[in-house]
């Protein structure tokens, strides 16, 4: 993660920001971090590959990821 993207991410999170998941071939979870505009997505902050076992272990993965960007960079 760039230093640009930490300071977006702690001064967004959690009201402009989505967080969710997709299923790949594999069965397992890839995440995704969005920052929203509007109400619609303005572009993608974060990803994972689809190492993850279920959609809501991905997105509790990314959402503390968040907390402690947030925290830090705050």
């Amino acid at each position: 993660m760039t230093l640009l993207t930490a300071l977006e991410l702690s001064n967004n999170y959690p009201d402009s920001i989505l967080i969710t998941s997709r299923e790949a071939p594999n069965g397992k979870f890839a995440v995704f971090c969005y920052m929203m505009r509007d109400g619609e997505i303005h572009k993608l902050m974060l990803s994972s590959s689809p190492v993850f076992d279920s959609a809501e272990k991905a997105e509790s993965y990314m959402h503390e990821v968040a907390k402690e960007v947030k925290q830090q960079y705050s």
